[in-house]
């Protein structure tokens, strides 16, 4: 039986907790997920839902042709104190870089194709919405569970099957997609003044932590809703989505776990291989 979150009622009542902001929501829960890695540079967890694709035998069966859902990126600002405030720019460059990246990378694997989102009229467009900030509450708690859920969660980690509800089958009317794309992100840019703290501090032996930057994409079945295969890539202080080679990189690493992607993740072991060599 699917993990669900699907109604969105339950959204409206997060929303209302949270003072409107679901992006805080998806922050603290993946924030508490990512402390206990500290010392771990990046970290990437492709997993396929094996209630949907039973076996690896038919993970080349999985969706070739995604709508792309509006992607949501959140860039923020650590001040020396520890306060997290959105850098709306910020944001909307680390969207644009995403999307460049997102493009070329459909571009190159010629076996799979990624569809624009369609127009939507306005209560369409609101659903939508809602099914990506449903998205991000459920990949906040898969990876809260997977980091700090202990053993008690051992098999729902270890079977992912989460679902969204079947509210975006309206979509298939519009397109002629297998599954819809989302994208999530989130980064942290620690400041000028609090970079400094961290340099102080270290002198004395202290850790104060610095920025993290993550993305996540999921696989959605159009008609059910049901999350077919979903990844994630972070890194710890040493990438910013700001920039475009490490928003492109960031994507590109994540999306080449998809068992279909394999031209783009041939080019990345063959380019690891060579690094290896040099060293």
């Amino acid at each position: 039986m699917f993990m669900t979150i699907q109604t969105t009622s339950c959204l409206h009542k997060y929303n209302k907790l949270l003072g409107g902001n679901m992006n805080f929501l998806r922050f603290t829960v993946l924030a508490l997920a990512f402390i206990t890695l500290t010392g771990c540079a990046t970290s990437k967890n492709s997993q396929v839902n094996r209630d949907v694709v039973k076996n690896e035998k038919q993970d080349q069966n999985l969706p070739k042709k995604f709508i792309l859902l509006p992607i949501d990126m959140t860039v923020s600002e650590i001040s020396a104190g520890g306060i997290v405030e959105e850098v709306p720019d910020w944001s909307m460059t680390a969207k644009s870089h995403v999307d460049t990246a997102l493009a070329k990378f459909y571009q190159e694997e010629v076996n799979m194709e990624l569809l624009p989102t369609p127009e939507l009229t306005n209560s369409e467009r609101e659903l939508v919405e809602e099914h990506v900030a449903l998205y991000d509450v459920s990949v906040g708690t898969a990876l809260a569970l997977k980091y700090r859920g202990g053993s008690a969660w051992k098999e729902k980690n270890e079977r992912f099957n989460y679902t969204l509800g079947s509210g975006l089958s309206f979509l298939k009317q519009k397109t002629d997609a297998d599954a819809a794309l989302i994208v999530i992100g989130l980064d942290q840019i620690s400041s000028a003044e609090r970079k400094a703290a961290i340099v102080a501090a270290a002198l004395f032996g202290v850790g104060i932590p610095g920025g993290i930057s993550f993305i996540s994409a999921g696989v959605v079945d159009i008609n059910t809703g049901d999350i077919v295969w979903f990844n994630h890539n972070f890194a710890v202080a040493n990438r910013d989505l700001r920039e475009k080679e490490d928003a492109v990189e960031m994507t590109y690493e994540m999306l080449a776990e998809y068992p279909v992607a394999k031209t783009i993740k041939a080019k990345l072991e063959a380019a690891d291989k060579v690094t290896e060599e040099e060293f």
